[in-house]
């Protein structure tokens, strides 16, 4: 069975946003194959 695929997008900074991933890394644990797509305004 192939694991399901989510894709995110973000318009936040990617490296500073706690938010995003702690939620990839939850979906991630929980089977899914996570993209992510978003900024760094760095």
């Amino acid at each position: 069975m192939s694991r399901k695929k989510i894709l995110t997008s973000a318009f936040s900074n990617l490296y500073t946003d706690q938010r995003i991933e702690k939620v990839c890394r939850t979906l991630h644990e929980n089977g899914y194959e996570i993209e992510l797509i978003g900024n760094n305004w760095g």
